[in-house]
């Protein structure tokens, strides 16, 4: 870590270790570097003070205007701390910024065929940084393995919270207090470092999961007491905004219109709602409803920067071009160099046909905001209306990689590929965008197409299955997704293969609410999904075919171990697993199941699984509370049952009884 940072950090810096009672030599060698380098410093704890505390430590002894933590397990290349400061300096209202790596959850997290360890990380960083310079991803909750911000930060919103445990909720907190006082938090998304991960964890021999749940505790706490507070209306205005943000994506504009507005009623002076339901209005090209919010916006909202480009936006969008100018005008007179406005100008000049002068507009905006891919779509219309195609496709594309949850900057670039029939060369692009917003409905949709387009049906009807969980069920997705399906065919458990293989074998009735969680839970465990249905008259049985399901129509006789046995001989597989379409499995015991099916027995064995059912009513006998070990958690807790749900597929193991059908009886007499 240290040999990286002094070959690839030519700005003037300090570095301050902070060692919480190393035992192994550190401390040592800690020691050696600081004789030899001025600008280090060390401090040395006397016992582990925790990750916070050890932060706050390293504030206050720093003197730099920027501080950065930087965890040990990191490896940094050439750019890394440029690039950060680049995001951090020109970012609207830029908080807190946070790289990419290999090894970390969520959107800052690049997965890539092309990066394999860090002996390739000069090679791909640099290619990274190339491909998606100025690229930066609004998102609050940047990782505490590295992060930049200002000193004028911390003393406006003060240090971390040493009150929340070891580790992995005071990032979260200090970047949440971020997002109160205004500040919007950033991935700088064309920087890329290598992370090995959770060295202080292992180090320390901490159980991370345990760790965390405990502090998950500590930051609801926290901030459940807030309520009420004017801190608390802040929380619920972010809250609410956050949530309409996620709706929006997913596609449910009018729940996001909805939650917006009943936030108006707690806090008619927040103007981050009023902001966030216009935008809305102006990306659904409904101008209309946008115009009267903004009418109805507090007089700060509607005079501040954002209130008079919306405004602006919005008169062009319904066509009063001379009063759009205006606003633009207006904006550019406080702020000579405000980017959205510049690309205004350029869009209207462009409607008048005074190319020339767009063209100086949209470049003007880019030369004040390099990361805003909204004048790059726009440069690219203008090219491709001059049939300059070549030029007006890496317009498109660089438009889409800045700004790629834009519906009009997405679209724009997928028309430009399906016209030039070049869908192979922007999948990689739908790709990664899609990795980054997975719950962005246009860009996913977006994707599978280019898929589809290029004969991709494995691949595009796995994202068909991702989306119909996100985003729901409708007769469209289903109808579009069948044919695929078709040509794919069903899941089936091939003979001859050197491993077990596993058929899902399910009885259903009218289970459209459930069964696509369910069947998503367990698609890559099984070979084969067997579904028996007893009558559904819902959308049950295209969605089990649409997820490869072998379908099966069989009368309801009042005895569900007939349903059941009528499933079992339909499968195929050297295994059998049982679930019913309420239950999934949690991707935290893949392996353990992974193992149970590939490992080898003198003789047959069957297996008992814990269920837990999640429940609101703590008085039942055996009620556990949730600690946020699994992420499928509901309710306030859970009680268990145990079944037999996973068994060898043979002939003399089979379902009793009419009601409450078990197949302990047959394995008893199977001697299994």
């Amino acid at each position: 870590c240290v040999k990286s940072v002094q070959r690839h950090t030519p700005e003037d810096h300090e570095i301050i270790f902070v060692d919480n009672h190393s035992t192994d030599g550190t401390v040592q060698w800690l020691q050696k570097l600081i004789g030899e380098n001025e600008n280090y410093s060390l401090i040395e704890n006397q016992v582990n003070v925790g990750f916070a505390k050890g932060c706050n430590q390293g504030i206050e002894e720093s003197r730099g205007e920027y501080i950065l933590f930087l965890n040990n397990d990191v490896v940094v290349a050439e750019g890394w701390l440029s690039g950060l400061l680049d995001c951090l300096k020109h970012a609207p209202s830029a908080g807190i910024v946070g790289p990419m790596t290999n090894d970390i959850s969520g959107p800052q997290r690049v997965i890539s065929e092309e990066y394999r360890s860090v002996d390739s990380l000069d090679k791909f960083s640099a290619q990274f940084r190339e491909k998606h310079r100025h690229r930066r991803i609004a998102f609050r909750g940047i990782a505490g393995f590295c992060m930049l911000f200002q000193r004028s930060l911390v003393e406006e919103i003060g240090n971390l919270d040493e009150s929340l445990g070891s580790a992995d909720y005071e990032d979260d907190d200090f970047c949440l207090r971020a997002a109160l006082a205004g500040y919007q938090n950033y991935i700088a998304g064309d920087v890329f470092i290598h992370r090995f991960g959770d060295r202080g964890f292992i180090g320390n021999r901490v159980d991370h999961s345990s760790t965390m749940s405990g502090n998950k505790k500590g930051i609801e706490m926290k901030w459940a007491l807030s309520s009420g507070s004017e801190g608390g209306k802040k929380l619920a205005v972010l809250r609410a905004t956050e949530m309409a943000d996620k709706l929006f994506a997913k596609g449910k504009t009018d729940e996001a219109v909805a939650a917006l507005i009943d936030c108006i009623k707690i806090s008619p002076d927040a103007e981050d709602i009023y902001y966030m339901l216009t935008r809305i209005f102006i990306e659904s090209k409904k101008f209309s409803e946008a115009w009267d919010v903004i009418k109805s916006m507090p007089d700060s909202a509607k005079n501040g920067l954002r209130g008079l480009e919306y405004a602006g936006y919005v008169k062009e969008g319904l066509g009063m071009n001379s009063e759009a100018d205006d606003s633009a005008d207006t904006i550019l007179s406080r702020s000579a160099n405000y980017p959205p406005a510049l690309n205004l100008k350029g869009v209207l000049a462009y409607k008048r046909g005074e190319r020339e002068k767009a063209a100086d507009y949209y470049t003007r905006a880019l030369e004040a905001d390099q990361g805003y891919g909204q004048a790059h779509a726009a440069l690219g219309v203008l090219n491709w209306a001059m049939d300059r195609r070549e030029e007006a496709l890496a317009h498109f594309k660089k438009g889409f990689i800045l700004s790629p949850v834009v519906p009009d900057v997405s679209s724009l670039y997928y028309s430009a590929v399906s016209s030039l029939g070049i869908f192979s060369k922007a999948e990689a692009d739908f790709h990664e965008a899609s990795s980054l917003h997975p719950e962005n409905k246009n860009i996913a949709f977006l994707s599978i197409d280019i898929l589809i387009q290029q004969g991709k049906f494995h691949e595009a009807i796995v994202k068909i299955e991702d989306a119909l969980a996100l985003f729901g069920i409708d007769e469209g997705i289903l109808n579009a997704a069948l044919p695929i399906r078709e040509k794919v065919g069903p899941l089936s458990a091939e003979k001859g293969l050197k491993r077990k293989t596993v058929s899902l074998c399910m009885i259903v009735k009218n289970e459209e609410k459930n069964l696509v969680k369910c069947l998503r839970s367990i698609r890559d465990i099984v070979d084969e999904i067997i579904i028996v249905d007893t009558g559904s008259t819902d959308k049950t049985k295209d969605i089990s075919r649409v997820f490869g399901a072998k379908v099966f129509d069989f009368p309801w006789t009042g005895d569900f171990s007939d349903a059941r046995n009528h499933s079992l001989n339909q499968a195929t597989g050297d295994w059998i697993f049982v679930l019913d379409a309420d239950e999934v499995i949690s991707s935290r015991d893949f392996d353990e199941l992974k193992k149970l099916i590939r490992r080898k027995s003198a003789s047959p064995v069957a297996y008992s699984i814990v269920t837990r059912n999640y429940v609101h009513n703590v008085s039942l006998i055996g009620w556990t509370p949730n600690s946020g070990q699994y992420p499928e958690e509901a309710a306030t807790g859970w009680f268990t049952s145990a079944k037999v749900r996973l068994f060898p597929r043979r002939r003399d193991v089979f379902f009793s009884n009419p009601v409450h059908e078990l197949l302990e009886h047959s394995l008893k007499r199977a001697k299994i």
